[in-house]
């Protein structure tokens, strides 16, 4: 294939052929259109003879009933296989050219006169209306009533009523008619209906349209079937071809390389219009002047659309080696015009912005100020007595411009708003802005980058932090595991000693204490940096806190407090890891087992707000918080100030630090004694 889109032979016998191809398709799809228009498909060769005069005839005894319309009495289309007669719409015989003649086809069609409609509307009078006067009764009339002369009652005036008729232009009459219904231009036009029958004679003696048409359907029937085929192969073969062209224009026997020819170098816009008007040229050529219907025609306009196609071609190939070579828009008229123009102003503009810059903010505000008083006093000098006129031309220039101001200013202030709200990610745009205005945008862009680094610089230094911690309590967690089993050793001896004893359990308590605070800093470490690994499955929210109330039962009994759990009916479900939450929820239930006041009631409550699922905790504390939700939330700090709980300080923030790390939100809120988290998740259906 490589050595073919080389091979300038591979490309002629390729146009060559696609050239044979166009006009199998074009011959083969008028032969299927022609035998389809005298439906050949689905009639025998007789009935599609029949369909083909009967096309050709009924054309033919419209123009005779239109040429007698127009006042023609000379018979039409004579010399022909065709006969005539126009009948009256009484019936009677107007004119004829059949003389009785053995016939071959025989149809009558009916004439309409050709006319224009449209609907209008009309006043016509309405009958005049008498204004009755009631007479009164004999018995409530006077009797000088029954004496006076009857007084003559007034008569109102004739009233008009606009109605809506049929306007119609006969053509053939130059007449005008109104007619109040579709009905009665139906009739109208039926009885100024010609009749026209037509004949066409037997044997065919003359060489005409109809005896064509009958010639070509006997040729083309027997290959009805054939020529689609013909047409859509020879298509697809035309498109293959078409498409190796393509690929191969460009391509020559030296190698890979695409290579421009003399064409392919002429500006694409220019080189469009060459082609576009020698095709235009060539439709001119054989629309403008005619071509004669017959085979020397045929064949005249089969070599011009030829010869269309292969100009076509031509630009396609063209195009496809300037899109491979990317030249598609470099050497065109048009972007050269507009680059040069583009380098121009570009370059005044930096020129007039370089003179600018060299002047201070005022100097440029005085002098943009001079040069607009002055344009506006020249206008002045140019046009005196305009002072309303200019005025208003003042106007228009001044209120634009001090409304860009105004616009610029404000994005400035929007970019320093965002950015004192903390939103470091937000950019000024500077797209529009200009010389102080855009100096300051981009200092307000730096101030955003320098804060940028401070917090990165303030996060790896809470990461090298919890790196810290996390090492030191794995360095610890080794000796402490040694200390565990031997003191567990010793608990198995026999000491007789009672004080060894004691000090052997106070070894075990506290190392067995030691070593949930360093399993809760690296708990709490993981969890703040985001290292635990979060599974998210669906949760609903009222069967866990059924489970995690049967577990802390007993140890809500043992502390006196009473647990009051509240939750919906409709069940609430979550997108959460079920071991965090779990983890979250023991953490808060043993912090309120630890610190909440004896013989009260622990408030749990479970509600939807919205998208949310909402979890509550409230408790009395034992003791008296000095501290608010955010400081009890630190690591390390508890309620208790005087230490004497075995709280680590770490429960808290473990607990906001597994909420944050599944998407929810925890809140803590101190009200004196009364100790609140507010849990928020997102729900899902």
């Amino acid at each position: 294939m490589k050595k073919l889109r080389g091979s300038f032979a591979a490309k002629l016998v390729a146009v060559i052929t696609l050239c044979v191809l166009v006009v199998i398709c074009v011959l083969a799809a008028v032969g299927t259109a022609y035998l389809s228009d005298s439906d050949a498909y689905s009639m025998d060769l007789k009935q599609a003879e029949e369909r083909a005069i009967e096309n050709q005839a009924i054309g033919w005894l419209y123009d005779a009933a239109q040429s007698y319309k127009e006042g023609n009495t000379q018979p039409q289309l004579t010399n022909t296989n065709f006969r005539y007669t126009l009948l009256s719409p009484e019936g009677e015989e107007l004119f004829s050219t059949y003389e009785g003649e053995k016939t071959r086809w025989e149809g009558s069609q009916q004439i309409q006169p050709s006319f224009y409609v449209e609907h209008i509307s009309v006043e016509y009078p309405e009958p005049a209306e008498v204004e009755v006067t009631p007479t009164p009764s004999p018995i409530e009339a006077p009797a000088e009533a029954e004496m006076a002369e009857p007084t003559p009652q007034p008569t109102l005036p004739p009233t008009t009523a606009t109605r809506n008729v049929l306007h119609v232009f006969c053509y053939d009459t130059n007449e005008e008619f109104d007619f109040l219904s579709d009905a009665d231009l139906i009739r109208w036009r039926n009885a100024n209906a010609l009749t026209a029958k037509g004949y066409v004679l037997a044997e065919l003696p003359v060489t005409d349209e109809i005896s064509q048409a009958v010639s070509r359907i006997d040729r083309l029937y027997g290959y009805r079937v054939l020529l689609p085929a013909a047409a859509g192969l020879s298509f697809v073969l035309g498109v293959l071809l078409f498409l190796f062209l393509l690929s191969a224009a460009g391509h020559r026997d030296s190698g890979e390389e695409i290579t421009e020819s003399f064409v392919d170098r002429i500006p694409l816009d220019l080189f469009t219009l060459l082609i576009a008007s020698g095709i235009c040229a060539i439709f001119a050529f054989g629309f403008g002047f005619g071509l004669p219907g017959n085979i020397v025609g045929y064949t005249l306009g089969m070599v011009l659309l030829l010869g269309a196609g292969l100009l076509f071609l031509l630009w396609c190939m063209s195009f496809a080696v300037r899109v491979k070579k990317k030249s598609l828009w470099q050497n065109c008229l048009l972007t050269r015009l507009w680059h040069f123009c583009g380098r121009t102003l570009r370059n005044g503009g930096h020129l007039l912005g370089r003179g600018l810059r060299a002047l201070p903010m005022l100097g440029r505000g005085v002098l943009f100020l001079g040069a607009f008083l002055l344009a506006e006093l020249l206008i002045l000098a140019l046009f005196n007595g305009e002072g309303m006129v200019l005025w208003i031309l003042h106007i228009l220039v001044l209120c634009p411009a001090v409304l860009f101001l105004i616009w610029n200013m404000r994005k400035l202030r929007l970019g320093a708003k965002e950015i004192a709200g903390g939103n470091l990610s937000y950019t000024v745009d500077t797209k529009y802005l200009f010389g102080e205005l855009k100096d300051h945008a981009e200092d307000l862009n730096h101030i955003r980058d320098g804060m940028n680094a401070a917090v990165e610089e303030r996060m790896k230094s809470e990461h090298f932090k919890s790196e810290l911690i996390t090492n030191v309590s794995h360095d610890i967690k080794t000796p402490l595991t040694s200390i565990i089993n031997y003191v567990d050793l010793l608990e198995k001896e026999e000491l007789d000693n009672e004080r060894a004893r004691e000090y052997v359990e106070v070894l075990s308590r506290q190392s067995a204490k030691l070593k949930k605070l360093i399993d809760d800093l690296i708990e709490a470490s993981k969890a703040s940096t985001g290292v635990l690994a979060v599974h998210p499955e669906r949760c609903e929210l009222g069967v866990l806190l059924d489970q995690c109330a049967g577990e802390y039962a007993e140890r809500f009994g043992k502390a006196g407090l009473e647990l009051v759990l509240l939750k919906p009916r409709e069940p609430v479900t979550i997108l959460a890891d079920g071991r965090h939450i779990w983890r979250t929820f023991d953490n808060l239930l043993g912090n309120i087992v630890k610190y909440a006041q004896p013989n009260t009631r622990v408030y749990w409550n479970l509600s939807r707000e919205g998208d949310k699922a909402v979890v509550i905790f409230r408790n009395i504390s034992r003791e008296q918080l000095n501290l608010s939700g955010e400081e009890l939330m630190e690591r390390f700090v508890r309620g208790d100030s005087s230490r004497n709980t075995d709280g680590s300080g770490l429960g808290l923030a473990i607990a906001r630090s597994l909420t944050q790390l599944q998407g929810g939100e925890m809140d803590i809120t101190v009200d004196g004694d009364l100790f609140k988290v507010t849990l928020r998740f997102a729900c899902i259906e």
